[in-house]
């Protein structure tokens, strides 16, 4: 009976398991389709990394109300049981007979129980609403790191969505020259045939061909991988299918040049992190300065007591010697440090060290932020340059391509001067494509270097 239950259960398991695999391997993965704003807003919305962050900004907030709770009134409550296994005794005086000189006499009762509550409240500390003052400031640092951790993010979203779709955009341009080499090939074969080129002719068109279809593969590839990337920033399962909407020419219109003030700089994120750090250190000194002053804080406490020779608190109409017997107690504390062994001093002059350096990373951040404001400007002027260029080398390639396949086709070209014509026009729409790439990711450089957003609104 056992073993058919047994068996029983593992069949019903093992439908359940199949039943529940099937399902998942009918479900269909989603389907995204984003323009580079849509991009980068799902982005922060799903990002894990920016949700931790948030979570950081709610904690600091939380910190605050931890600190604001010591200030208020603080009640607290205990109830306490004893039961001596063996009553304590002492030795006293015989004063009713003279033998034995000394009796041991319990003036202890066995079983004792007390309940209190205590309410207390701060008075004064001037480290308290310092250190109340700092954590609220220190959330301001929390909500700037998360808006650097946004920015970041945007960054990072906007470059890989541009470096997708360059990678799309090559792809089609080797698709193109396939298609063209293929309809050459389509004209060369009939040529062939009517014995008009060598058959030499062909295969080195083919081997054209071949070298296309490679390339093919590899761009195919690097377009998956740059995907998948984008996909993991963007907070995507990587299994979803992911669309780009934008096209090369829209990103390049849509990321617009910022202006060029390197007086921008003072605004990024980085340099109020830096501002607000400084900030924090003057108070932190401030809390050691201030630590000298007295702590005064006020309490009441009210406790009721008994003393009973045996465990009968759930009986009634007991003497009055088992009664609870309350007592009320109010004061006032008051602490004072008076030497610390010149801790404090040696703390501060640490904490004065530690802001000079803070100071000498500020100052070092907006010498580096400068320096990379310059650099991305250079970059994008030499790529831009370069970008101008291959738009008359398109142009030039075209010709030179439509008038050698005239030439052949009249007789008076090579096939080698029509392959090389064509590999020339390949060459230099890929080389369009990877800079105008790198004219955008350049303006995106910019961007970053300045804290600007990739998308002006």
């Amino acid at each position: 009976m056992v073993r058919k239950t047994f068996f029983l259960a593992f069949v019903w398991f093992g439908f359940v398991h199949a039943n529940l695999q099937a399902q998942s391997n009918t479900e269909e993965p989603s389907t995204h389709e984003f323009n580079l704003q849509e991009a980068i807003d799902y982005a922060k919305e799903n990002s894990l990394l920016l949700k931790n962050s948030q979570l950081d900004v709610d904690n600091s907030h939380e910190t605050v109300k931890q600190i604001v709770a010591t200030g208020l009134p603080q009640i607290t409550t205990g109830v306490g049981y004893n039961h001596y296994l063996q009553v304590p005794q002492s030795w006293v005086p015989n004063f009713a007979s003279t033998s034995p000189e000394y009796i041991k006499i319990g003036f202890q009762q066995k079983i004792g129980m007390n309940a209190n509550i205590t309410a207390s409240q701060l008075i004064f500390d001037g480290t308290y609403f310092l250190g109340l003052k700092a954590a609220k400031e220190y959330t301001k640092v929390s909500d700037l790191l998360h808006i650097k951790s946004e920015s970041d993010l945007e960054y990072q979203v906007s470059s890989a969505y541009v470096q997708a779709v360059a990678a799309n955009a090559n792809l089609g341009v080797v698709e193109s020259n396939i298609s063209t080499v293929d309809s050459n090939l389509s004209m060369m074969s009939a040529m062939y045939t009517e014995g008009f080129i060598e058959k030499l002719d062909i295969d080195k068109l083919q081997l054209t061909r071949s070298n296309l279809i490679a390339q093919k593969s590899r761009i195919e590839s690097a377009v998956e991988l740059l995907i998948n990337v984008l996909k993991v920033q963007l907070g995507l399962p990587v299994t979803d299918q992911l669309v780009l909407k934008d096209a090369l020419d829209d990103l390049n219109v849509i990321i617009s040049l910022p202006d060029m003030n390197v007086d921008a700089i003072a605004q990024r994120i980085e340099v109020k992190l830096f501002d607000q750090q400084l900030l924090l250190s003057r108070l932190d000194e401030k809390r050691y300065k201030v630590g000298k002053y007295p702590t005064i804080a006020a309490f009441i406490q009210h406790q009721q007591s008994t003393q009973r020779p045996e465990f009968n608190f759930f009986e009634s109409n007991l003497s009055p010697n088992n009664s609870f017997i309350p007592s009320t107690l109010i004061g006032v504390n008051l602490s004072l440090t008076l030497f610390d062994g010149f801790a404090s001093k040696s703390k501060i002059r640490e904490i004065k060290n530690n802001r000079k350096k803070t100071a000498n990373d500020l100052e070092n951040f907006k010498r580096y932020a400068s320096l990379e404001f310059l650099n991305a400007k250079i970059n994008y002027q030499n790529n831009l340059n370069l970008w101008n260029q291959q738009k008359k080398n398109i142009a030039l390639a075209k010709d030179i391509y439509a008038r050698t396949k005239i030439k052949y086709t009249e007789g008076v070209g090579t096939a080698i001067e029509i392959t090389q014509a064509e590999t020339d026009l390949v060459a230099a729409n890929t080389t369009y494509q990877t800079i105008m790439n790198d004219v955008i990711l350049s303006k995106i450089e910019i961007k970053k270097s300045l804290g600007k957003k990739v998308i002006e609104e």
